[in-house]
This record gives structure tokens, sequence and C-alpha cells, in this order.
């Protein structure tokens, strides 16, 4: 059985459990907002980026923050969640969480992110209408506020990085970046007093201490040393008004964390089990941050919006490719037009290396959509490209393709035999179908839209209103799983 890199790290390490349970007998949910009760700032750890896991942790600490308001439980009225975005990718989430409108996102943001970051948007325009619902019946004084932030300086579409080179964008990176989006975050508490911080970063912007933050092997080791946002802010706020939660995923981490088995739980960093023998991995190193959460549930990889059968996605592509086409030797802006590239590539089912044969093809060819993905020639072509790949180095390539698309990461392996092959994808093909209709009801234009969505009514016998319930029942109905 093959799992991709992400999911299949090998536990090399063991360690032994305290006596007793090192972990908080609260869930951790209850924890935070126990710690952001006492503090200025909660930093929680984005351990998996685009993962659905990661982003349920997240949702669910805001559901146990409204609940513990409405209880009595905490004070704390008025939050604000700080992403890992930039400045008008926050401006549009707030707009969307209050009107609904999603595509001012789709439009800023295609082809890039994932069918489950767009499920975590809903599921944030969930907390907003809750939070409506809890101030209808509230004093005035007692109103609660949540607001949405992106301290980041640098864009999804921000030209003055994009033509950086490999070097100038580490340098950036390892020097500037998490120094700057501190002072947009200190700026912002400064005017707002009276709010609370809740901050969902990458588990290494919260670390505290200096560490080697580059591993590319572009800098020198002394050149890739520096400070993370964690660092910067403690020492604007002061250590005890700063609270870092690295979070790690139990299945697919270096440490053996049998005890934690079916179950998350929250443990300070003073009583880890791997304590007295840390790994040499900055997010698991204890005295980085202040916690852990050790999240249990089995872990899916995102799935990226640039593999959907879209024309909108399509079309977005070849935006990103005319805007990024003079800066194709920068390193950003190289890595986004490749990606755009790759995108129209698979969705088009055809190759250009230029900007100008592109946009003559796509004037004159439509995109097959969901009538494409569903055809038996279509299912053919990518067994028989992949089947070529059995017993070679490029198989994991095609496996990882075929995982963005929907496929089980849990299935193939190079070894198997091509009745094999062809054995598991005809048998995951329905989910891969089902997964893409999700995407294109989400991001499609009107007509494919409702055509995704027609199929999505008749195969799940759920007429629902919203993609990110169908995202959720693709979860239960595939894997069983309950988030």
């Amino acid at each position: 059985m093959r799992f991709p890199i992400l999911l299949c790290c090998v536990a090399v390490m063991s360690f032994c459990a305290c006596a007793r349970s090192p972990a908080s007998r609260e869930s951790p949910e209850t924890e935070m907002v126990r710690q952001l009760s006492q503090r200025r700032i909660v930093m929680l750890g984005d351990f998996a980026h685009e993962t659905s896991l990661a982003f349920h942790g997240l949702i669910s600490t805001l559901h146990n923050w409204l609940t513990m308001v409405e209880e009595g439980q905490t004070e704390r009225y008025h939050l604000t969640l700080f992403l890992e975005e930039d400045k008008q990718t926050a401006h549009l989430i707030n707009q969307y969480v209050k009107n609904g409108n999603l595509d001012p996102i789709l439009d800023y943001l295609l082809p890039s992110t994932t069918l489950e970051r767009l499920e975590f948007y809903a599921d944030l325009r969930r907390i907003a209408t809750t939070v409506d619902s809890l101030n209808g019946h509230r004093l005035p004084s007692r109103q609660i506020s949540f607001d949405v932030e992106g301290p980041e300086t640098e864009s999804v579409l921000d030209t003055a990085f994009a033509g950086l080179s490999a070097r100038e964008g580490r340098l950036y990176y390892v020097k500037d970046r998490d120094s700057l989006t501190a002072i947009n975050v200190v700026s912002y508490l400064n005017q707002h007093p009276g709010t609370n911080a809740l901050m969902f970063f990458g588990n290494g912007h919260l670390i505290r201490n200096r560490v080697q933050k580059d591993f590319s092997g572009v800098l020198t080791t002394e050149e890739s040393k520096g400070m993370f946002l964690g660092h910067y802010l403690k020492q604007a706020f002061g250590d005890d008004q700063v609270f870092t939660i690295s979070c790690v995923g139990r299945t697919w981490s270096r440490l053996r964390l049998d005890e934690f088995a079916e179950r998350d739980a929250f443990v300070l960093s003073a009583r880890v089990p791997w304590k007295d023998s840390p790994p040499e991995d900055n997010d698991l190193v204890p005295d980085n941050f202040d916690a852990f959460v050790i999240r249990d549930g089995f872990l899916l990889p995102g799935h990226p919006l640039r593999f959907v059968l879209s024309r909108r996605v399509a079309d977005a592509a070849m935006r990103r490719l005319e805007l990024l086409q003079q800066y194709r030797a920068g390193a950003k802006g190289g890595l986004s037009f490749a990606q755009a590239l790759a995108s129209l590539s698979f969705l088009c089912d055809t190759s250009f290396s230029d900007v100008e044969n592109w946009r003559t093809w796509l004037d004159k060819h439509p995109i097959g959509g969901l009538s494409r993905l569903q055809s038996r020639e279509f299912r053919e072509r990518v067994f028989e490209q992949s089947s070529r790949t059995l017993g070679t180095k490029d198989f994991g390539r095609h496996i990882d393709n075929l995982i963005a698309l929907g496929f089980d990461s849990r299935v193939g392996a190079p070894t198997m035999t091509r009745e094999e092959w062809k054995g598991y994808l005809t048998a995951q093909w329905p989910q891969i179908v089902f997964l893409n209709a999700i995407g294109i009801y989400w991001t499609g234009y009107s007509e494919e839209s409702a055509r995704a969505r027609e199929y999505l009514v008749r195969v799940s016998g759920e007429d629902l209103t919203d993609p990110s319930e169908y995202l959720k029942w693709w979860r239960r109905e595939f894997y069983g799983l309950t988030y």
C-alpha cells in the first residue's frame, strides 16, 4: 500500500508516557478558550495546510467560544480571527460571511486554494450567523463581535514578490515576513483594545525561539536563522499574554503517541511525553511552544481547485498565465505560472508553453466539465496514462495527481499488476466524479454549476443548498469521517 509523503511518516521515535496522562481532561477546544480568557492572544498552529482536519479544529474552537460566552464561562465577547492571509483576502472573507456571495473570493483566488478552504469559509459564515443570532437576545453592553483579519504583507497576486529570485524570496521569508506581519497584528490590537486575538498560522510561525527558518539550501545556515511571529508578539505584549499551541497529527507524526489514540488532547509543553528526548523538528520541540494539541483523526489531503473541471477555473488559470508571464524567471512567479499551466493542461487535455496559443485554444474550445469526467474515454485515458508508470519512479506523481481529484490516498502501490490497478481505479471513480462535481457546483459558471448540483442531488439522494454540505457528505460516505 502506498501513502503520500504527507501521510506516511514512519514512526522512528518512541517515548515513554508519564505514569499518569499528561493531557488535560477537558477538550482541547475548551482549554483554548480558557487560555483566551486569560490572555490577549492565543496562537493555534495549522499543522497541515488546506486539510479539513486542521480547519475542523479551528471551527470547533470558535463554536466552543460562543458556547462558553452564552453560558457565562468567559467574558471575552470580542474576538478577531487572524488568518495566514493578506488584507485583501481577509476583506473578501468578511464580506462573504456577511452576505454569502462567494464570487469575489473566487475571482480573486482561482485557480489557487482548495475545496477544503472554501468549506472553511462557509463554516466561518455559519459562525458569523450564530453570532448574529445570539446578539438578538443579548444586552447592548454584552454584544458579541467576530471579525477576520489578514496581517500578511504578501498577497496571492502581489507582483512585487513574483519576480524575486529564489535567494531574495528566502531572505524575505527569514528576515522580514514574520516581523512585518507582527507589526500589522500589533497595530490592529492597539487600535482595538477590547478585542482578543485567535491566530491560525502554520505551526512554525508560532515558535518563540530563534531557530533555522529556511531549509531550502539556498541560504547559508546562519542566513537561514531568525525569529518567527510568536517571538515578535510575545516581545510586544509580554510572554504571559501570548499563548502558543503547536498542533500534531497523531496518525502521521514521527512521534509514537499511542496513549492519545481515539481522542484529541491538550498538553502543556512542560508535560509532553517526549520532553526529555525532543525530536529534531522545530514544530515538536517543547521549548518552542507553550502547549500542544494532539489530533487523532484521519488526515485527508486537500483537493486543489485547479483540477476542478470547470470553465471558470480554466479562465482563471488563463488570467493567471497572462499576469505572470513576465515574472516566469522569478521563484514564486515561476511556480505560480507552472501551476496555472498544469491546470490548463489537465482541464483542456492539451499542452502549450506560451500564452498566445492557450488564449487561441480557449477561444475555440469548450471545457468538457462533468460530462467529460463521467465519460468512459476519460477514465480509460487516465488509466492508461497512470498504468504506464507502474513500477517506475513516476508512479507516485501520478497517484498524487489522482489524489488531487479525490482518489483515496491509502490505495495504490507501484508493485501492483495492471489489472489490480484497473480494479482500484474503477472502484475509486465514483468518489472522484462526486468530488469534482462538488467543485464544479462551487466554482462553475451558472449553467455548469446547475448541472453539477443536479448530479449531486441524484447520486447522494440529498437536496443540499450549500456545496460545503456535500463535501461533508463525501467524507462521511467514502471515508466514514464525522467532520
